[in-house]
């Protein structure tokens, strides 16, 4: 008896044994897999001192057409409110194509609301402005025929000199899709320029994500290579207050606690887009 217990004691000690072993592993193995996610989704971007390596975006000129793809209401504000701005400034024609109708969270009265008062601080009327209505988080689902006849439409109605729409690498499915639908239209609409811009990319875009307007916006290092030729456009300290007037018309958006930060982190003292290549 006594030896039966004390081979049975030795049994539950190597099963013990084992069994930290295998819990060792298991946190061995999630904190390296929370590690990896961590900075896959906080994705190094250049260093402030390479805003200096980055080419200008031509400015705005009297007399230019400019057509703006924006996924969803605060997009364009997002990525391009001071250059909005400049151009309406400078005596440009602006109009912006309000692809959804960002009712996934709030109701879309609301952000077309939003969007309109954002668009006016800027200095773009309602009737330069238009609104596709499609369903926002339906992109992935609508015949991607009927969106390129819907903005090759557009595109041939306005005859914009330069046309600016999401970079096809933005991690939100609508950003993409609109990117990969206006790029197929560009293709068989010479003569115009065309400029992406990125909103989403991996999680925490851009980097820091802080509210800090003296910081520069800077692109990804893993989209820093040859396939992109990345362009700055410098704001003026009252293109920055109108940005940043125009970003918080979007009050509904900025309840939300995710994409406060997000939204303000382009309150930068430029702002970024990318040659298609």
């Amino acid at each position: 008896m006594y030896l039966a217990a004390i081979f049975s004691k030795l049994i539950q000690m190597k099963l013990m044994k084992k069994n930290r072993a295998r819990l060792f592993l298991s946190l061995t193995v999630i904190c390296l897999a929370g590690v990896s996610f961590f900075l896959w989704a906080m994705p190094a971007v250049l260093g402030q001192q390479y805003i200096k390596q980055l080419d200008y975006l031509p400015s705005p000129q009297p007399g230019e057409r400019i057509l703006i793809f924006s996924p969803h209401p605060d997009d364009e504000t997002i990525a391009l409110g001071g250059y909005i701005d400049s151009a309406c400034q400078a005596g440009a024609e602006v109009e912006i194509v309000l692809v959804t109708d960002g009712s996934k969270f709030t109701n879309k009265e609301i952000r077309y609301q939003e969007f309109e008062s954002a668009c006016r601080l800027l200095g773009v009327a309602a009737d330069h402005l238009v609104f596709l209505d499609f369903k926002d988080g339906s992109l992935r689902s609508v015949p991607v025929t009927l969106l390129i006849d819907c903005f090759g439409a557009l595109i041939n109605s306005f005859m914009p000199d330069i046309v600016f729409y999401p970079h096809p690498q933005d991690a939100h499915d609508d950003h993409a899709a609109v990117s990969r639908v206006v790029r197929q239209c560009l293709k068989v609409t010479p003569g115009i320029r065309g400029y992406e811009y990125l909103v989403h990319y991996r999680i925490f875009f851009p980097q820091p994500r802080v509210f800090n307007q003296n910081l520069y916006l800077l692109p990804p290092l893993t989209l820093v290579n040859e396939d992109h030729n990345w362009l700055k456009f410098d704001l003026s300290e009252e293109q920055l207050e109108r940005k940043l007037a125009a970003l918080s018309a979007y009050a509904s958006q900025l309840k939300n606690p995710f994409l406060k930060p997000l939204m303000q982190s382009f309150i930068r003292q430029n702002e970024l887009v990318c040659l298609p290549n």
